[in-house]
């Protein structure tokens, strides 16, 4: 009883903004199951984009998954797998976007033909109609990874399950408040490297890498409060940033290394301290958000480590750690 009221309050407070991750084509003679389906999308989005992006921008540690079992946590642990290996692919492209409804119509026709004699098979046929009206970028992503799979059409259809139930449990576990991946894994890495910054700092890092993710690989159209005009440029230059000629986590490494190093120019203050706090945080730590903003902080910034004032460096943390001075 608890969930099911847990669940009610999720899906009144989707219903402000789920119209705006469907089309149009939702809103008319919409039945019971696809509204409250197109709801559970609309909570699945804090699935899709707040908690998995975090597991995306931070490239710590390996995640590990069973390819032969098709539990919840396990299926989304594989296409969070598959997404690492394609942080930098566009997903709004015409070709992805025209491949994930063509993927999505073959799934409708299937289900459609048995949908009015097979209850499961109905649910199935409703969600990926749903879906099909979705504009949500996560969707497009998992199902990119479903394509990849050799499956005949018995095996296809114990995978459909198997996603759809993913996604209910996902779900589920938001609504209740037990989708805790997203801080833990950042606790965890703390943990794992002996991290010396104060919560906030690492929460507000966190954030920021979440909230890049998302920004980067959405519509240019989308709007996200509270980001700075600095946040802004590193997320408009990360959308231009070719990756063919350049050795991303090499390169950061150094230029980190000679950011702390150039510290030592100034007198020994508290402020100081902390910034060299936030090199050592940084170095210990891989992701592609940080690769990408050190990239432009050389090339459209001109920043040269040996020369860079405390101002410049305070900056670089505002941006990363909402540090204020």
């Amino acid at each position: 009883m608890k969930y099911f009221r847990k669940l009610l309050v999720e899906l009144e407070n989707a219903k402000s903004h789920y119209r705006d991750m469907f089309t149009d084509e939702l809103s008319m003679n919409m039945s019971i199951d696809m509204y409250t389906t197109a709801l559970r999308c609309a909570i699945y989005k804090k699935v899709s984009h707040d908690h998995r992006q975090l597991c995306l921008g931070l490239n710590q540690g390996e995640i590990t998954a069973d390819f032969n079992a098709l539990g919840s946590v396990n299926l989304m642990k594989l296409i969070i797998i598959h997404l690492k290996i394609r942080l930098f692919k566009d997903w709004n492209s015409v070709s992805c976007r025209n491949k994930h409804h063509a993927y999505l119509r073959r799934k409708m026709d299937y289900y459609g033909k048995t949908a009015d004699t097979n209850p499961e098979r109905k649910k199935l046929f409703v969600f990926f109609k749903v879906v099909s009206m979705c504009t949500l970028i996560g969707f497009v992503q998992d199902f990119d990874f479903m394509q990849l799979q050799e499956l005949d059409e018995e095996q296809s259809v114990e995978m459909d399950l198997a996603y759809f139930h993913m996604f209910e449990d996902f779900v589920e576990f938001e609504a209740c408040g037990q989708l805790s991946f997203t801080y833990d894994y950042m606790n965890n890495i703390c943990k794992s490297i002996g991290n010396h910054l104060e919560h906030k700092l690492t929460h507000s890092f966190s954030t920021y890498v979440i909230t890049q993710m998302i920004s980067r690989n959405a519509p240019s159209s989308l709007f996200i409060r509270d980001r700075t005009f600095i946040e802004e440029r590193m997320m408009n230059l990360a959308k231009t940033t070719k990756r063919d000629y350049y050795d991303f986590p090499v390169q950061t490494k150094l230029f980190l290394e000679r950011m702390m190093n150039s510290l030592d120019r100034f007198q020994k203050t508290p402020q100081v301290t902390l910034f060299k706090k936030f090199y050592s945080f940084l170095l210990k730590i891989n992701s592609s958000i940080i690769d990408t903003d050190v990239y432009h902080l050389q090339t459209m910034y001109s920043t040269i480590p040996e020369t860079c004032p405390l101002e410049r460096h305070s900056l670089i943390f505002s941006l990363w750690f909402r540090y204020r001075s």
